[in-house]
This record gives structure tokens, sequence and C-alpha cells, in this order.
């Protein structure tokens, strides 16, 4: 890799205290090809042509060392203002570098805008000299980019409507249901937050996605008077459906294949037909209550652990047909 050119913009009286030491540190110790006049221009050599065409007009960077002496040369601010043309028109970098006695309100205007490192101690200044390098190479001191939390993760499916977080959150209390295996288990607040935090969602976010749930009619959320966080959560019936839609594969067959268990093999029990698809008797079960909803047959569940069907509707069949 070829190192890359750097065009150092300065005053003479600044040459022996700082620059000329400053320019042979980037050479030698930080492979930077700096252009320095002192060691480019000779007797008989074009100014114009030297600085402006070779110099600058090469160069990846310019590092002007702004002074109490650089501030009042013309000649700097003439280096500077084609610097300042190059870094607009052929993005080059253009680094200040402040030494000496120098004010803010002295610093060149078209400087204000651009962030400046100020050294101080010309003898001992190894830690802005790495700021400079890096500045020129573009490099940045940034911790490494970790992991997506887990919900926000592409293929983990979002609930339409939802954004991620909602999504994840009925996904985690429509599981934690399934694995009571009871239709609107009574889930307790508190456990639905710890299993949010293993999916990197921390306890006010997860909170916000129950309210919003809630009032969306996906979860029922029940609250104590003193606190903003639910104490019981249960799954409603659309909440299960939307959570099956997205997340269940083949959760629009096992529909079908509910209904014609009631139609063409005349089942009256959940437990029944749960026995037959060899599927959860709580996925079942939701999708009897959805058909209640839609008004295709009764329901009724008292003290037995399944659920009775009863007054099929035509419409079920006719939606079997037509699917």
């Amino acid at each position: 890799m070829e190192s890359p050119r750097v065009f150092v913009s300065y005053a003479s009286e600044d040459n022996d205290r700082f620059v000329l030491g400053f320019a042979t540190k980037l050479r030698s110790e930080r492979g930077l090809d700096a252009f320095l006049a002192t060691w480019e221009i000779v007797p008989g050599d074009s100014l114009v042509r030297r600085i402006f065409d070779e110099g600058i007009g090469q160069a990846e960077a310019v590092i002007v060392v702004i002074s109490e002496y650089s501030i009042n040369k013309p000649w700097v601010r003439k280096e500077l203002d084609v610097s300042t043309v190059k870094q607009i028109e052929d993005g080059i970098k253009l680094v200040p570098v402040v030494i000496g006695d120098v004010d803010k309100h002295q610093i060149p205007t078209s400087l204000r805008d651009t962030r400046w490192i100020r050294v101080t101690n010309l003898d001992e200044y190894d830690a802005e000299l790495s700021q400079i390098v890096d500045a020129v190479y573009g490099r940045r001191e940034r911790p490494p980019l970790g992991q997506q939390p887990e919900y926000t993760r592409a293929d983990l499916g979002v609930v339409p409507g939802l954004r991620s977080s909602d999504s994840q959150i009925l996904k985690l209390c429509c599981e934690m249901e399934m694995q009571h295996g009871e239709r609107k288990a009574s889930l307790v607040g508190a456990t639905v937050f710890e299993e949010a935090e293993r999916v990197d969602l921390h306890e006010e976010l997860a909170a916000k996605s129950i309210k919003l749930l809630d009032g969306r009619g996906y979860l029922k959320a029940i609250y104590t008077i003193s606190s903003s966080a639910p104490f019981r959560v249960t799954v409603t019936d659309l909440g299960f459906d939307e959570y099956a839609s997205t997340f269940l594969p083949g959760y629009e067959a096992l529909l079908r294949s509910v209904g014609l268990e009631i139609v063409n093999h005349d089942a009256q029990r959940s437990s029944t037909i749960a026995q037959s698809l060899d599927t959860p008797q709580v996925i079942v079960e939701h999708i009897l209550a959805l058909f209640e909803a839609r008004g295709w047959i009764g329901i009724r569940q008292e003290t037995a652990p399944w659920m009775d069907i009863s007054n099929v509707s035509p419409e079920l069949e006719r939606w079997l047909e037509e699917t």
C-alpha cells in the first residue's frame, strides 16, 4: 500500500520549534509521506507549481499548523484557501493543528466548523500525533459493533401493524400459555418480564408493549392500583390468532383441518380434535373460539378440561368449500 501524501502548511517561524520534528515523526514513525516546503523546494523551483500542483494538488490530506505567526501569513492563507476548495470538490482531508498562543476567535473562518487538534507541549505530543494520524487515515476509536438485540432479528417475524418488540412480547406470552397447556392461562407479569430479558427486551420496553397489546385486544393485562407493570397477563383469542398466523407454520391449513373434523367427523370435543390432529389442545381451543366469534359454532366449557362444540352453522361448511 502506497503511503498517503500529506501536505503540511505552516509559517517559517514555526519550522524549528515544531514543524520540522513533527513532519519527521509523520514520515519516520507513522508512515505518512509528508510534503514539507523545507524539504521539497530548492532554488530555481516554481513555488506555485511545487506547492499548489505537486504539493496540495497531489495530497490526500492537508495539515495546517495554526500559530500566532501563521494566522497572519498571506501565503499560509492562500494554501488554506486552495485546500478548502480541494476539500469541497475532491474530498481531501483538512486537519488543523493549533500550537502557540492562539485564541479561538483567531482561528481562520474556514476552519471554525472543523475539529482541530491543539498541541500544548511542543516537546511531548505522542497522543496528539496519534489523533492527527488517525484523522488522516479516517480511523475512529470506537467499540466494535456488537450483536443486535435478539428481538430485532429479521427471521423472527413481525405481526402486521406491530413493531418487532410488540410482536416478540405477544409471541412470548402465547408460547408461555402453550407451556401451561391452558387457553387464557393467567401469566405472572414478572415471569413475562424475565422471559423478555432473555431476548434483550428490558422491562420498560416490555411493559410498553404489553400496554399497547392490551389496548389493541391482543392481551388482557391486570394492573394493581399502585403499579404501571401488569400483575397478570392473559392472551386473548384475537391475540393468539395474530400470533399463530405469523409464527406457526401451517396455521391456515390447521384452521381448515379443525373445521373438517367438525363437519366431516362430527367432532364435538376439543380434546378429540387435538388427539386426532396431533395438535396441542390449547391451539385447537383458540381455533374453536375463533370459529365461535365468526358465528360458525357454539362452544361451552364448564368444569371439564375440554371444550364442547354445538350448533354448527352451515357457514362453516360453506367456508370449507370455498377455501
